[in-house]
């Protein structure tokens, strides 16, 4: 059984596969930021990849026989839509993201995990994330 999940201040959750505590982390995150997907969909898509989009037609703009698989789009709530077509790096990249958006602080605030049968994956240390979190927000500013 796959050990994943995340934990927000206090409370810890759990799930089967990295996909399902991606999702959820970004749903928790979004309740302390409910403008959460409008600012990933405004600084994170490209001509490419819809990352944040509400038409899930707009995901995979440059292979868009990708949005025939199941599994490859979710929908997160109230019309928003995500490509799951990440490697768990990239999940935690897009979770630190969100965290910086939400005001939370990434690995004192939040934690996550992914571990168990393919979804084996050592979280970045407090000094790499914070070492991503400034190239990342130096790329989008």
């Amino acid at each position: 059984m796959n050990k994943c999940g995340f934990r927000f201040n206090d409370k810890k959750y759990s799930f089967k596969t990295a996909k399902d505590t991606y999702l959820n982390a970004l749903r928790v995150l979004k309740k302390n930021c409910p403008t959460l997907y409008e600012v990933l969909n405004r600084d994170l898509n490209t001509g490419h990849v819809g990352y944040f989009v509400k038409n899930p037609d707009d995901i995979y703009k440059s292979s868009p026989k990708l949005a025939d698989k199941d599994g490859n789009i979710e929908k997160l709530e109230d019309g928003w839509y995500t490509s799951t077509i990440l490697s768990n790096k990239q999940k935690e990249a897009l979770i630190m993201y969100a965290c910086s958006i939400s005001k939370v602080n990434y690995l004192y605030d939040l934690e996550i995990w992914f571990d168990g049968g393919n979804n084996k994956y050592t979280p970045i240390s407090k000094e790499e994330a914070e070492i991503e979190l400034d190239r990342m927000l130096k790329g989008f500013l």
